[in-house]
């Protein structure tokens, strides 16, 4: 039978904990990351040192993250995180100039799915009116694999491996 759990204020710990327990993979969908980096207690701090030892144990990790035009609302947050992530060693994608990627999905070692309206922000983690469904229905599962695997492999989206940065391309 399938487990799903309604997350309000829950679903930070509970992304968190799915996160350290990964033994296989970890595919995230953002439309905006925004913390302090420089306060270890911040939640995105604390997701992306544990997204840092993931890639380091070999954990396939990977981000698909929107890529704003100047002057929307989460330009400069993503331009910020781009950094970040190349900073902390996370491959991720960006989608090309036309389109936009406004999921917010979550799925640990295809077994743990999440999918909300939580942005990977610390006041959308901790805000009492978004929400987010954990399930572990394989139905679910195996078509955001087919969706994600299509996103990220599609000729639109620009990949970033770790190596291979240029951030004036990102964000001129």
């Amino acid at each position: 039978m399938d487990r799903s759990i309604f997350h309000v204020e829950t679903y930070y710990p509970a992304l968190r904990a799915a996160c350290r327990k990964a033994q296989e993979s970890v595919w995230l969908m953002a439309y905006v990351m925004s913390g302090n980096m420089r306060r270890r207690a911040d939640p995105l701090w604390v997701l992306l040192k544990i997204l840092e030892i993931k890639c380091k144990q070999g954990i396939d990790v990977r981000i698909i993250l929107d890529s704003p035009k100047p002057g929307r609302q989460n330009f400069h947050a993503n331009r910020v995180f781009c950094r970040r992530l190349y900073d902390f060693g996370i491959p991720f994608a960006l989608p090309g100039r036309f389109m936009t990627s406004h999921a917010k999905c979550a799925l640990i070692d295809k077994s743990t799915f999440f999918c909300g309206s939580h942005n990977l922000t610390k006041h959308s983690l901790f805000n009492p009116y978004d929400c987010t469904i954990e399930t572990d229905s394989q139905e679910v599962i195996t078509s955001f694999i087919d969706y994600f695997s299509t996103v990220w492999s599609s000729r639109e989206m620009t990949k970033y491996p770790p190596s291979k940065l240029d951030f004036e391309r990102i964000y001129p």
